[in-house]
Parts: C-alpha cells; sequence; structure tokens
C-alpha cells in the first residue's frame, strides 16, 4: 500500500506509464529522453503497445507484491488526464486475470471516455 501523496516514477507503475502514453508527443519525447538511452526502445515501444490496446499492466513493479491494470481518460472540457487503476495482490493475479480485469477496466473507461468526449475513446467506439 502507498500513502496519498507518494511519488513514484512515471514509468515504473501502470499508471504512469498509461498516462504518459496519453500526453502530447512533445512532452512524452521529454520525459522519454531522460530514461537511459538502452531502455528509451522499449518504453518508446511499450507506450505504442499502451495506446494500442488502451490499458496497461505491472507487477512487483515500485510496489512489492502488487499486481495492477491501468487505463486513462481524458476530459476536454477540464483538459485534464485521469488515471483508472485496479490492483490486487500479486499473488491473486494470474494471465485470465488480468485480462479480464484489462477487458472490464477498459470498457469502463470507454464509458467515461466517450461521456466526457475523449477523442481516444470516441475514435475506438466507432471501430
Amino acid at each position: 500500500m502507498t500513502q496519498p501523496g507518494t511519488r513514484l516514477p512515471i514509468i515504473g507503475t501502470s499508471t504512469g506509464r498509461a498516462l504518459l502514453s496519453r500526453l502530447p508527443a512533445d512532452k512524452r519525447a521529454e520525459i522519454i529522453s531522460q530514461q537511459p538511452v538502452d531502455a528509451q526502445a522499449k518504453l518508446i515501444s511499450q507506450l505504442a503497445l499502451i495506446e494500442e490496446r488502451g490499458w496497461e499492466f505491472s507487477v512487483n513493479e515500485s510496489v512489492a507484491g502488487v499486481a495492477s491494470v491501468s487505463s486513462t481518460v481524458f476530459d476536454p472540457s477540464q483538459d485534464t488526464l485521469y488515471a483508472l487503476c485496479l490492483s490486487l495482490p500479486e499473488s491473486q493475479m494470474d494471465q485470465q486475470i488480468m485480462n479480464q480485469l484489462a477487458v472490464n477496466l477498459c470498457y469502463k473507461a470507454s464509458y467515461l471516455g466517450c461521456m466526457v468526449g475523449d477523442p481516444y475513446w470516441l475514435k475506438r467506439s466507432i471501430k
């Protein structure tokens, strides 16, 4: 468990990477450029995958014993990007549970995103 206000590296959590994947290209590039050179290509491909599927996961990354699935919703009227995250003990996470959590979370993110006019979720809902 992390206390409110705990700061973690943006690339070290599913929520951080999900948020990073939705930033404008120039802001994303600035953050990526601050990472070690040998890790930048991997991060770029990770972010592309997150953008494609709409969610990210982490297992035992910044918080030991915790697994999580995260997604995002942008509210253009507030110019605010929000993160949604479901976490559970790592011991309870397997591939099937992670996939089901991701599907459920994306469903909710899509619903909220379409309600507030998030271009990302509106575009996906048309497909």
